[in-house]
């Protein structure tokens, strides 16, 4: 009985249902590796170089008068935290041995933001007191087409930068300003450079570009239109005010916070089907605010940052010294 027992055991293990085997786990298929971004990033130096170009014949202002109200710039810059250089040229082009030439002031070519402050105010009043060239507004004159030339007086400053008397003024990355102070329009020709060209010049000049402000019979308050200098102000997004206005403090102002760099030029250029994104790094404190800009690849109204043609530009944004621009966009998959 007790063999019979265990055979019937063993028979009824035998017999039980066997487990499946074990089946295996498949393997998921690996993520699709992330898409690669191209990043580009550039800081605001905060470095400009301000070239006064003044109307030696003025009815409105003296030159004292003219000194006094130019000598809080240097003072906007510093506040706005600018590195700067600050030089004087005229529009009086019936002398081509000193056209384009730096007018210097207490033994300076130009006054810098190392410069002291009251060496600085010293300098500025005497290169531009001299021109004290007031006359009668029935004065109708016969120097209007010799003398104010303002964007041929900017250009010869340009083309002579090397000679010892503007020798220092213009920097490599900084961004150059040009602040017209006139009273009548801009009689400089098609020579050396016309209207057009001149736009075109402000805009490839040196990488971030160059930027007009116009003190002239510009706004509603004047009794003109100094058409030109206008035209180049609007088109490079500088300031405008008018000449007869006793005090420039707020069109400093202006022109402080519109120094900034205006072009940026990328190592590459984001395909046709391709959006890119800017960004701006703003320290604040010892945080860091990021502003996402509009951005387009054609101008558009309410774009902010125009990516073509091998660099960005900034259309309607200024940027304070210290910003990071970032400019990323995704780069196409391999095929």
């Amino acid at each position: 009985m007790l063999r019979t027992a265990v055979v019937l055991a063993l028979v009824a293990s035998a017999c039980r249902a066997q487990p499946d085997p074990v089946q295996p786990v498949p393997t998921p298929d690996p993520p699709d590796p992330a898409p690669s971004v191209h990043t580009e990033t550039f800081t605001a130096p905060g470095v400009a170089d301000y070239l006064l170009v003044i109307d030696p014949k003025r009815r409105q202002v003296s030159g004292p008068d003219l000194a006094a109200r130019i000598a809080p710039l240097p003072a906007v810059l510093r506040d706005a935290g600018l590195d700067f250089h600050i030089g004087a040229v005229f529009m009086d082009a019936s002398d081509p041995d000193a056209f384009g030439l730096l007018h210097p002031g207490n033994g300076l070519a130009f006054v810098s933001s190392s410069t002291e402050p009251a060496v600085a105010d010293a300098a500025l009043a005497e290169m531009v007191a001299p021109w004290d060239f007031l006359f009668d507004t029935a004065d109708t004159g016969d120097f209007g087409d010799v003398q104010r030339q303002g964007r041929a007086a900017a250009i010869s400053m340009f083309e002579r930068s090397s000679e010892p008397a503007n020798a220092g003024f213009l920097r490599d990355g900084a961004t150059l300003q040009l602040v017209f102070v006139s009273e009548e329009d801009d009689r400089s020709g098609s020579e050396p450079i016309s209207r057009t060209g001149f736009l075109a010049w402000m805009d490839g000049y040196s990488g971030p570009g160059a930027t007009a402000h116009a003190l002239a019979e510009v706004s509603p308050a004047c009794p003109g239109i100094s058409f030109s200098y206008e035209q180049y102000a609007t088109r490079s997004r500088g300031a405008t005010g008018c000449i007869e206005q006793g005090s420039w403090l707020s069109f400093f102002e202006a022109l402080a916070a519109r120094s900034s760099p205006r072009f940026f030029a990328l190592a590459d250029t984001p395909p046709d089907e391709v959006s890119a994104d800017v960004r701006v790094l703003r320290p604040a404190g010892a945080d860091t605010v990021t502003l996402v800009l509009s951005t387009c690849r054609e101008p558009t109204n309410g774009c902010q940052a125009l990516v073509a043609a091998q660099r960005v530009q900034l259309v309607d944004f200024d940027l304070q010294p210290g910003d990071e621009v970032v400019v990323s966009w995704p780069e196409p998959a391999a095929p």
